[in-house]
């Protein structure tokens, strides 16, 4: 009922008074307690519960834990943690994409789902690509600190929202990059 440890250095920092390795299992425990939370809430029903490692670089770790309860009422929930283990805090949206992170995120969401609609025209996106034809579906809005995130293996933010959450439930969640130039 615990994680497979992933193997291999995590490196925290290349100033020499932090000039360590740690490996995953060093905070795999509390990856581990938090899947456990997770268990009791699915005690009654089968579940599988697992994690992906997103992102490693420095004292920064990205990684998703997915719950798959089967049984009568299938479903698939995924909890995003972003991580700074060198300062013991959560990374969010502003540390990644500046204190106007919500119209960076939000010009980019916009101009994808408009192309995914291009390419895809059964697609839609409520409040968005429906023209206004679906009363009472809200959909995308904007960002915010609650919004749903990983950072991806190339180091961008990725927004992440549920099935039903901004489009019709067969598209799925859906995930959508954030560039943004480093200087």
């Amino acid at each position: 009922d615990t994680l497979d440890q992933p193997s291999g250095p995590v490196t925290v920092s290349g100033n020499a008074a932090y000039d360590q390795a740690i490996s995953v299992g060093d905070y795999s425990a509390d990856i581990n307690k938090t899947v456990e939370r997770y268990m009791q809430k699915y005690i009654s029903d089968e579940a599988t519960i697992s994690y992906e490692i997103k992102y490693q670089r420095g004292a920064i770790v990205s990684f998703v834990i997915t719950v798959v309860q089967n049984g009568d009422s299938a479903s698939e929930e995924k909890y995003f943690y972003n991580l700074d283990l060198l300062n013991g805090k959560n990374v969010i949206l502003s540390d990644l994409l500046g204190n106007n992170y919500s119209d960076v995120a939000n010009v980019q969401i916009l101009r994808q789902m408009k192309e995914r609609v291009k390419e895809n025209p059964g697609y839609v996106y409520w409040g968005v690509t429906d023209e206004g034809e679906l009363e009472g579906f809200e959909g995308f809005k904007s960002v915010n600190a609650d919004t749903k995130f990983y950072i991806n293996a190339a180091g961008h933010v990725v927004i992440v929202f549920e099935n039903y959450e901004i489009a019709p439930g067969f598209m799925g969640m859906q995930e959508f990059q954030i560039v943004v130039e480093r200087k």
